[in-house]
């Protein structure tokens, strides 16, 4: 009999919306042929949460992994190998170093903290610890992306010159929680700001500078009647029975930016989460001999690359213009190949595939030694994008993105470190 596979042992903590679309993460990981780790916790400061995600896990995994309502009590209870923090935004910092304190190696959803001194108390707690901290940053991760990634690498469109990110929408409705419309636990801004910070440095490289405009265009977010619900598919999926009808936001729902590249590449970035009408969305790249329009996140549908010759390619043949571009050996298992250039996987299916493709990415560190794609340090980096853009938005100038990093550039951040205990 061949031997088993060896198991990281799991725990989730936070056993919101969030944890469930994780917990059929761990399920898709777990039954793979790759499978490498195996759920035996989840824990919220609201037991009855915990006890939910329990019973789904058990319907999911064939097992229910025991039920937690304090992080140190779990610890103290069970061998943890790994966390996988999916709580609220504000709380990240806080219950990711005290995981990697306690030698716990950790996965948190992404913003990886609220600010530059959140994140730098993370990372300070996984060096101190000599545990892993990996990001849940999942945009980049998608076979387009990849591909996209691959042809500007390859010299399909020559120099990159421009990048074009841009979505619109939103209206005023309430973006899934009430605690993404306050400054001081996170923003729709800066909670959706990270992705594109995320997808724009894996396109065209790191960012130098941010100009950016940014509003509060809708000062108060309605509920749509889905969203307040009663029952257990809401109270789980998105913690709505804390959320009211309706709303006074005080966090940013929309950047305005212009952004400058080491590389020397010029961006210009629309993230608009209050538009009316229209539904918008945009990603491409010019170079100096060609461009790339990239799919929505999480679509199967193909990248389309323009060349000079008024020749569009949008089939197989853009393998041909992409040599380097390969999956990983699990991301090749979960999409069906190692250089697929489309796939027909829903939204909801392409999103657990690479919430999965997280998950066995930090097992497998964990297990040989290795090192997670997004760590702390290049998460920090998405954040202070982000947070340039907002600096920007309160001081009317550019903002370098490294007096984000050492904390020159912080009138932005100040209220809410003081908030959260992290001010000097």
């Amino acid at each position: 009999m061949m031997p088993s596979q060896p198991r990281v042992l799991w725990a989730i903590v936070g056993c919101g919306g969030m944890a469930r679309r994780h917990l059929r993460g761990f399920a898709m990981a777990a039954a793979s042929a790759l499978g490498n780790c195996e759920l035996v916790a989840v824990c919220d400061v609201r037991r009855q949460n915990a006890e939910l995600l329990a019973a789904e896990a058990r319907e999911l995994l064939g097992t229910s992994p025991a039920v937690h309502d304090d992080v140190d009590g779990m610890l103290d209870a069970l061998q943890i190998d790994a966390v996988d923090v999916v709580t609220d935004l504000r709380s990240h910092h806080v219950v990711s170093a005290r995981c990697l304190e306690r030698g716990v190696h950790v996965l948190c959803e992404k913003p990886m903290a609220i600010t530059i001194r959140a994140c730098n108390k993370v990372i300070d707690a996984a060096a101190s610890a000599g545990r892993m901290i990996s990001i849940a940053e999942n945009f980049p991760r998608f076979p387009a992306m990849r591909l996209a990634k691959a042809l500007i690498r390859d010299g399909a469109i020559g120099t990159p010159r421009l990048v074009q990110e841009a979505t619109v929408r939103g209206r005023d409705l309430l973006v899934q929680t009430q605690w993404r419309h306050h400054r001081v636990s996170g923003t729709v801004a800066f909670d959706s700001g990270v992705h594109n910070a995320a997808v724009m440095a894996a396109l065209v490289g790191p960012v130098s500078s941010v100009y950016a405009r940014t509003r509060v265009h809708e000062k108060i977010r309605r509920a749509a009647s889905s969203t307040v619900a009663d029952g257990r598919a809401a109270s789980t999926w998105w913690s709505m029975h804390d959320n009211p009808g309706s709303v006074e936001a005080t966090g940013e729902d929309a950047i305005y930016a212009l952004m400058d590249f080491e590389s020397g590449a010029v961006g210009q970035w629309t993230l608009d989460n209050a538009g009316h009408g229209e539904i918008a969305f945009s990603r491409r790249v010019f170079g100096s001999n060609g461009s790339i329009e990239v799919p929505p996140d999480r679509s199967g549908a193909p990248v389309r690359l323009h060349l000079d010759d008024g020749s569009i390619v949008a089939d197989e043949r853009l393998l041909d213009f992409a040599p380097s571009y390969r999956l990983s050996a699990f991301e090749s298992l979960m999409f069906g190949g190692e250089r697929v250039w489309r796939h027909d996987f829903d939204i909801a299916g392409a999103d657990v595939r690479i919430l999965a493709a997280q998950i066995h990415e930090l097992s497998a560190c964990i297990e040989s030694g290795g090192r997670p794609e997004v760590d702390g340090h290049g998460a920090r980096l998405q954040v202070a994008i982000c947070l340039a853009a907002l600096e920007s938005g309160i001081t009317n100038g550019p903002v370098r993105v490294s007096d984000v990093l050492d904390g020159t550039a912080c009138r932005y951040q100040a209220g809410i470190d003081a908030a959260i205990g992290l001010a000097d």
